[in-house]
């Protein structure tokens, strides 16, 4: 109906439907699920319907109310009561627009916790887990697909390609390196207190090979696992060529600008430019997978690649400098002659680094003869 009770009755029916789904998103059959992912991104972007024509109605009684010169006195419409206030905002006003509703699965996604912290989301068949923030990033996957078919990811002035690609990295971005690393510190925490235990007649709690009740180290594997399908099938598989080669660009732009050093970030001005070590491993696997499609047309991003790869394959993460020969491989199809001079660059790097090696280990040694005959 177009009265307020009518439409604040359809919001308040969405919203139902909305948190029912979300509490089943860690149903434990798969089939289940994943149905009730695609009912949640559907809710979501009816959500965004939503909210684009009160937001529409807002225009049109404003322009009406400037015409007739009486917008004092005009009575606040449903619309205006909505978007008065922030706080206390329903899901359906926080999921309003593309980007926002896409930040809300994000975040839902990073809170939910890892393996062994993640508690079951409420549904009568929920099991809690690493399920669960699977269903999230299920609901991303079917979520961007369905923007996708409408033409409004990299096309809306909502949300370009680039700030989807940075919303998305969230997903593995600074707030779960902290968890991972409060987990990692539950770690030595337990180690120690297993090593004080054999001097102390008191029981230790800590588990010297769990590593705490909410340490799982499948955590980072699974979040960029999810991070990568959610950009591949959310995304890439959704896109044209030419959105293609605009996401190689924005994945290379972003992974330089963060290996370039705190100088050039800092000149920049944007304080999320630097990348996490696990954002940057699901960065190059998504550059790999895109080379690989587009072949010979991913020439133009080869200028900035290259020595990005340089830089990557000499990095102080081991999951980094794989992903970074995984880049490389995929580099050699299609250019056979980018690949030869880099193998031929990283075989002379090699020769010097051992020549180095040796070295050190033969002042090392010669050190180490003086001291002996001094003794």
């Amino acid at each position: 109906s177009g009265d307020g009770s009518g439409t604040s009755t359809a919001s308040s029916c969405l919203e139902e439907v909305l948190v029912l789904g979300m509490r089943n998103l860690d149903d434990e059959i798969v089939g289940v699920a994943v149905a009730w992912a695609d009912a949640v991104a559907r809710c979501l972007c009816t959500c965004i319907e939503y909210g684009q024509q009160v937001r529409n109605s807002n225009d049109s009684n404003s322009r009406r109310s400037a015409d007739d010169g009486d917008g004092a006195d005009a009575a606040p419409s449903q619309g205006d009561n909505q978007g008065r206030s922030r706080k206390g905002l329903t899901l359906v006003q926080q999921c309003s627009t593309l980007s926002s509703a896409l930040s809300f699965l994000v975040d839902r996604f990073v809170k939910a916790g890892g393996e062994l912290a993640a508690s079951r989301q409420g549904g009568s068949f929920s099991v809690g887990g690493r399920a669960v923030r699977i269903g999230f990033s299920l609901t991303m996957v079917k979520f961007l697909a369905l923007q996708s078919k409408m033409g409004n990811v990299g096309q809306s002035r909502d949300l370009s390609t680039g700030d989807a690609i940075k919303s998305i990295l969230q997903m593995v971005g600074p707030d779960l390196e902290k968890q991972l690393k409060v987990s990692d510190s539950k770690v030595n925490t337990a180690l120690d207190a297993t090593s004080a235990s054999v001097h102390s007649p008191e029981k230790s709690t800590a588990s010297l090979f769990g590593g705490g009740r909410n340490k799982s180290h499948a955590d980072a594997g699974l979040a960029r696992i999810a991070t990568s399908r959610v950009l591949r099938e959310g995304l890439s598989e959704m896109a044209s060529e030419s959105a293609q080669l605009s996401m190689l660009h924005e994945l290379v732009a972003m992974c330089k600008l963060s290996e370039a050093g705190d100088d050039v970030n800092e000149g920049s001005g944007d304080a999320n430019v630097t990348l996490t070590a696990n954002q940057l491993q699901v960065a190059l696997i998504e550059i790999s997978h895109l080379i690989t499609t587009l072949g010979e047309a991913a020439a133009a991003s080869l200028t900035d690649l290259m020595p990005l790869l340089r830089t990557c394959l000499g990095h102080r993460v081991h999951g980094v400098r794989h992903e970074a020969a995984v880049v490389c491989a995929a580099i050699a199809a299609p250019f056979p002659t980018k690949a030869r001079k880099m193998f031929r660059s990283s075989l002379d790097d090699i020769q010097v680094h051992h020549a180095e090696i040796v070295k050190l280990a033969t002042m090392g040694g010669d050190s180490v003869d003086d001291g002996g005959g001094g003794s």
